[in-house]
Formats: C-alpha cells, structure tokens, sequence
C-alpha cells in the first residue's frame, strides 16, 4: 500500500506538545492484545453527565443524530433525508459537535454543525472546496491542537485547522424545518482543508486517543473497487492502523475478521470507531482503549484494548463485549466528558439582534440592538425599556417604553434563537432575536 504523508504544522496548538517531540510514539506503539474480563457493569464513568453522540444510517442516506447519558442511546432531533451524514465527532476543548457527509447526498463532502440539545444542523459548506473531496467517512478531533482531522475516501487523511466562526453570513441552513432534508445542492461556500496523507483505500472510521499522540483508523480490504459494495464491503478483510505525525502510518492488525466472527457468530463491518479516557473502564496508561460500532446489529460493541510494550512484533486481538441500542447501523460515534449543554441556556448577558415583523408575514420590518441585564431589558442605543424574566425556554418582557406596556413572549429556539410574539391593546406582531455570540 502507498501511503504518502505531508508534513503538517498545527496552527491552534493550545498546550504543550514539547513532551511529543521527545518520544517516538510508535516505538511504543508495538501492539499486544489484551484480554480483560470486563461487563459493561463494570464500567465507572469519568463524569456522571459524560454523553455519547452517534449518527445513524437510516437507509441508502437518511441521517439520525442520537445520544446517550452514557447509555441506553436515545435518538436526537429530526430525520435529515438524502444528507448522508457519515462522520462525527466532539471537540473536547470547546464541546461543539460536527458531522459530515459521505457522496450519496447532493451536499457530497459538506461539514455540518449539530446542536448538542435537539440536534438541530447547520450546512457550514464544503470541505476543502468543490471537487476536493467527494466522500468524507471520519472525522475526529485532536484532543491537544483542537484541530479537526478527517478521512475521506479515495483521497486520504485530511486536516481542518480553522472552523469557520459564527454568525457566518456564509452558513447554508437546513431551512425547512417541517421536512428536513439535503434534497438539493447548494451554493458551496468552502472550508479550507490540508490533505495530510494521500490513501486510496477505504477507512471507515478514525479516532485519536486521549493523550492526541496516536491517531486510530479501520480500514475495509478490497480485491476489488472500494466503491463496487458487493455481499460485504470487505471483501479481503478489515484492518486497524495507527497513526502519528512524527513517523507515519503502522499496521496493526492485518485481518479483525476472524477476531470479529469468533464474537459475533457473523461477519460485520465496523462502521464506527472511538477512542475513551482510560478510566471509563480500569485500563492502564500505557493502553488505549476503543469503542467500536458495526453495521446491521443492535448492539455496541467494546473494546478493542490496545496495549503499547515495546516489542519487534506488533499483534493485536478484538475483545468484545455488547449493550444493545435501537440504532444498526451508527456510522460515527463520539464521547464527550463534561456536561451536556442545557436546552434552555440563560439568554442574560449576551448581545442579541432584534427583528421585529410587524405582520408576522416573515418579513423583518425593523432591527434593533437587544441586551438583557440582571432584570432589564436594553434596547437600540443603551435605551432600558422595561423587565424581563426566565422560565426555563421561555421568555417574557414588559416594554414600559410603550404606554400601554408592549407584552413580548418568546421561546429560546436551540440555544441561540428566540422567537415569539408581542402585543398591546393597541397593535400585535412577531419577532426574533439571534445570539450575536453563539454558545
């Protein structure tokens, strides 16, 4: 196989990498199996309110957000139809989800964001540009830079240093809320994209570990085209490879098929792959320890242990227990460790755009600045026009600028909207506030 990497320099680099410098990750990387007598009783969590995220394949292209608290998994927001939603992963340094497209979709490549609350998405463009990418599989952060690395098939390992910010006049929305679906291209705004290894095989998934010094990946074998999908979509096996900056790409497992059907009873493909903190279960430092998931079975499967001696050999087993799920076919799965984002944040403090719509016909008649502090509510120039109050999604506000006193009722919409109406004796509208500085 030819595997030819680029150098790459991190342009977020949030902590210090000196300690990576002075080691040679895969010389420690020679892979031993490790069998461990584990249930998932016995696993202690590293947070009460640590959260998986997943995103499962409905099926040619349907997407389904789902997550768990850290289990049973529950589904999360609407089906997005014909958006092909392959890949997925968390930013632990900022906790913002994304996910990304595969090529059975109009928005072949596209990046999404998705809203940890009700999985709500937004299209923030194409990956490298038109034409650069046709199927994105994997996506996975690293846990040190906060850069996001990817996967996409035909072409290889890829690398996205800087997330487009919000608000983004830019930012494609799936609008139609009743429906929602990727039906039909759009106009593709790009999110520049480095490719960092030119591979034109087929990898599912990918993950770096805990310490972001390995990066993880499942690769289907083929004797034929990774696109021709016959019975099964590894026709010559299924391989894990390791990954670092300094020295490249290591086999570590040439064939998990035999490891896989000794388990299930079956042959499966592993669609999703991640890396958990080491103390999710008792595993030592000098392990990795990953979850896996596979297509057309009610269950997650864990874990692929990976133990680091140095030895000349690299070997590895798949040890494997389940839980079951409703999902059979989670394409990306993704852990994060803090708590989840509130559905109802505090809209206090925070700058907002006002739209007021006089005939709640959707068409904004005026915009005005909007604050709220402690009980006021701040509007245009530094104008304090009345009180407001907080319950839970809900908002209401007083205007006593008005005589008499304009009622504004509103519902904090995800985490960055609020909508609602407003009213006096004398005259009824609709408005909208967007969060000019989105959680």
């Amino acid at each position: 196989m030819n595997i030819i990497f680029k150098t790459h320099t991190p342009v977020k680099q949030k902590k210090n990498l000196g300690h990576f410098q002075t080691q040679n990750p895969l010389a420690l990387m020679a892979i031993v199996g490790l069998l461990a007598v584990f249930s998932w009783g016995n696993v202690t969590l590293v947070n009460a309110e640590s959260f998986f995220y997943c995103v499962d394949d409905k099926g040619l292209n349907d997407s389904q957000f789902c997550h768990g608290n850290p289990l049973p998994l529950e589904t999360l927001g609407p089906l997005y139809e014909n958006c092909d939603i392959e890949a997925l992963d968390i930013s632990q340094i900022t906790g913002d989800l994304y996910g990304a497209a595969g090529d059975n979709t109009p928005r072949k490549s596209h990046l999404y964001y998705v809203y940890k609350n009700n999985g709500d998405v937004v299209d923030l463009g194409n990956i490298g540009g038109p034409g650069f990418l046709e199927e994105v599989d994997a996506l996975s952060f690293h846990p040190v830079t906060d850069e996001l690395w990817g996967w996409a098939q035909g072409e290889g390992l890829f690398v996205i240093s800087t997330l487009p910010t919000f608000p983004e006049p830019a930012i494609l929305p799936i609008v139609d809320i009743e429906h929602p679906h990727c039906q039909k291209p759009v106009e593709d705004v790009t999110i520049p994209a480095e490719l960092i290894a030119s591979f034109a095989n087929e990898v599912e998934d990918i993950t770096w570990n805990w310490t972001g010094d390995v990066l993880y990946a499942v690769e289907n074998l083929h004797t034929n085209d990774p696109d021709s999908h016959g019975d099964i979509d590894y026709d010559d096996g299924i391989t894990l490879w390791a990954y670092d900056t300094i020295n490249g790409a290591r086999e570590l497992c040439h064939n998990l098929v035999p490891s896989i059907i000794e388990a299930l009873g079956h042959e499966a493909e592993i669609e999703g792959l991640e890396a958990l903190p080491n103390d999710f279960m008792s595993i030592p430092a000098v392990e990795d320890l990953l979850i896996a998931t596979f297509h057309g079975t009610y269950k997650m499967y864990y874990a692929v242990i990976i133990a680091r001696p140095t030895l000349s050999t690299p070997q590895c087993e798949i040890w494997i227990d389940s839980v079951e799920v409703p999902f059979n076919d989670i394409e990306g799965i993704t852990y994060f460790l803090d708590e989840p984002v509130s559905a109802c944040p505090s809209v206090m403090k925070e700058n907002w755009t006002l739209t007021m719509d006089f005939n709640c016909d959707e068409v904004g008649n005026q915009t005005v600045p909007m604050a709220f502090l402690e009980n006021s509510i701040w509007m245009a120039n530094n104008e304090n026009r009345g009180t407001w109050n907080q319950n839970d999604c809900h908002v209401e506000m007083s205007d006593n600028m008005m005589s008499p006193p304009v009622i504004w009722i509103g519902t904090l919409e995800g985490k960055n909207q609020l909508s609602g109406t407003y009213s006096n004796s004398d005259f009824a509208g609709c408005w909208k506030a967007t969060r000019n500085s989105p959680l």
